[in-house]
């Protein structure tokens, strides 16, 4: 995430392009909740609850095609609401989870809709998660019921991808359940000066259509599509000690390929998130080790302006300021980009700043190697200047 585009999109987003037509659903919605309400639920019947007969007034269609435009689930395979009329087969299909007949299967999956409308009032998270409906079944229901509570994005795959896209990715939340990965959406919203005043679909409309946009099939070959996820017991730093790269080992790729900084620096940006989580999880377990109280603090999802990522604190209480650089490469050559404000800063805290490098950032155990503050040690580190900002105000000849 670039900060200055995140901050522009948050501006510039015009919510009233969609309100009206959210006006009219949340009618149709209001009406399909009073309509539908725990005990009705209960009574009803196959034909009342299941698709595939061609009628459209049932309960699952309305689900899924009438508030479509407040998240899809559509598309998803029909067992997805646990039974299913096929008129090919002249039958109904469902898990044997649910029963051994049609109206025993119906019974089960409707007293599971009642217990997790009641879970979603009460906020019970476990509950909702031991839940025996599908996932993208429950995050729509109780998005419907409750739309003030529960964010309406249901897809696995693009929680994943906006939990990667804004560095939410600590405490392994990316290997866990579909409901707690709404859950640090919403955290992460509510953080926010400018986003925790918006409704739940004002943030999820903000996402698919303005900043960063729905994912694409494309984006399956992203570079956050290949994190694995990490162990935080794993998490340790490693010793290492380093040498500046000679002429010769840089002449071989010299001169082959045009680099494309725009993109290296976006694909830098992504690697940076996923390598200030991975060291914003070996820090909570570092001072709680130590038994210092204080929390690290990741400053960067603030601003950029610090010229650090994370502060921290060391065993005697003083301050430690963290910048984060991240790579695919393990031990051996490496590199990262590094500018002004950030040399400025670390020659400002001397050895309260230190460089966490996280190598390996992609794989199932990433590497930590703490180079303390290379500027401090040795003065004549060496930096390699690669773009430039040219400042200039035009004005008519």
């Amino acid at each position: 995430m670039v900060r200055s585009e995140f901050e522009e999109a948050k501006n510039s987003f015009d919510y009233s392009l969609f309100e009206s037509r959210r006006k009219k659903l949340y009618k149709e919605l209001d009406k399909f909740v009073k309509r539908y309400t725990p005990n009705a639920i209960l009574k009803l019947s196959l034909r009342e609850y299941v698709q595939g007969h061609g009628g459209q007034d049932t309960f699952t269609y309305h689900v899924e095609r009438t508030f479509d435009e407040l998240g899809t689930i559509s598309g998803s395979y029909c067992s997805i609401f646990g039974i299913f009329y096929s008129k090919n087969k002249s039958q109904y299909s469902f898990p044997p989870k649910w029963g051994d007949t049609p109206k025993a299967a119906l019974k089960s999956i409707l007293e599971s809709i009642v217990d997790l409308i009641e879970a979603g009032a009460e906020r019970d998270t476990q509950r909702i998660i031991d839940n025996q409906l599908a996932p993208m079944y429950k995050g729509k229901l109780l998005s419907l019921y409750y739309p003030d509570d529960y964010l309406n994005i249901f897809s696995d795959d693009h929680l994943k991808y906006y939990l990667n896209f804004f560095n939410q990715t600590s405490e392994g939340v990316l290997s866990k359940d579909s409901v707690l990965k709404r859950e640090r959406l919403v955290e992460f919203k509510e953080k926010d000066p400018i986003m925790k005043n918006w409704t739940m679909d004002q943030f999820a409309t903000f996402l698919y259509s303005k900043y960063p946009g729905a994912p694409k099939k494309e984006d399956n070959t992203r570079e956050e599509s290949t994190f694995e996820q990490y162990s935080i017991a794993d998490l340790s730093l490693i010793d290492l000690d380093y040498k500046q790269e000679d002429k010769e080992f840089h002449a071989k790729n010299s001169g082959r390929r045009k680099v494309d900084y725009a993109q290296e620096q976006r694909r830098n940006t992504i690697l940076g998130g996923r390598g200030e989580s991975i060291v914003m999880d070996y820090e909570r377990k570092r001072l709680k080790a130590a038994k210092i109280r204080k929390a690290p603090v990741q400053v960067s999802a603030d601003s950029d302006s610090y010229g650090y990522d994370i502060l921290s604190y060391n065993e005697d209480g003083s301050k430690r300021y963290i910048e984060v650089k991240a790579t695919t490469s393990g031990i051996g050559p490496n590199s990262f980009y590094y500018t002004e404000h950030e040399r400025q800063k670390a020659v400002e805290y001397g050895e309260a700043y230190h460089i966490y490098m996280v190598l390996s950032v992609k794989s199932k155990k990433p590497k930590i190697w703490d180079m303390g503050n290379p500027f401090l040690s040795n003065p004549d580190f060496k930096l390699t200047p690669v773009t430039y900002k040219a400042e200039f105000v035009t004005f008519e000849k």
